[in-house]
């Protein structure tokens, strides 16, 4: 009989496939032995990889224990499939669970929630809870939060978001200019990419 571990092998082998890897799921259910934490986590990854959220949610709701990891798999896979609202939801069920306590994944990708419902009023209350916890300086963090700031038209909350980062990698800075350039703030942009040229850094847009 396979154990967990075998299917966890066989999945992660073909989660670029999703035919082979819906068929080891079947596999699964019709044996005698029940997925794990593990399993069952990457399987809400595999179904969410996919777009297939229903199932992923199915599998998620249907798990007796929940790791951080499992609920960060599920919120990021509303956030990347286009379903801010229910990213929004599952986080707030997260927070009245107990299960566990986000991590610097969860909240980037409930500012990435945020960011595509244009709801910058949730996405000040996940700046508001990061700053309480140890994730407050955080670069992954920051970056996420001032791209939502920025994705959502709040250029001033971006801006300072940007001067309270201790580190800031090129990709932060070209995000930074990126939303200068679309929200039409000219001087600042020039002002920034004259800031970075200093640094020695690349600059970059895409439209």
């Amino acid at each position: 009989m396979a154990r967990a571990a075998d299917y966890y092998s066989l999945l992660q082998s073909c989660m670029g496939c999703f035919r082979q890897g819906r068929s080891i799921h079947h596999r699964l259910l019709a044996s005698a032995s029940p997925p794990d934490l593990h399993l069952s986590t990457k399987l809400v990854l595999f179904y969410a990889k996919h777009g297939d959220v229903a199932t992923a949610r199915r599998v998620f709701d249907g798990m007796p224990h929940r790791s951080v990891v499992s609920w960060t798999a599920m919120v990021s896979g509303y956030s990347r499939n286009g379903r801010p609202r229910e990213a929004l939801e599952l986080f707030a069920l997260m927070h009245t669970s107990g299960d566990a306590r986000p991590n610097q994944f969860t909240y980037g990708s409930m500012a990435s929630a945020c960011a595509a419902a244009g709801c910058v009023r949730s996405g000040e209350q996940v700046h508001a809870c990061t700053a309480k916890g140890r994730f407050a300086g955080d670069m992954f963090v920051q970056s996420a939060l001032m791209d939502m700031y920025l994705r959502c038209g709040s250029v001033a909350d971006a801006r300072r978001m940007f001067a309270a980062m201790e580190r800031k990698d090129v990709v932060s800075w070209n995000a930074l200019l990126r939303g200068f350039v679309e929200r039409g703030h000219c001087s600042d942009a020039l002002g920034l990419l004259s800031s970075m040229l200093r640094e020695g850094l690349r600059w970059f847009y895409s439209a």
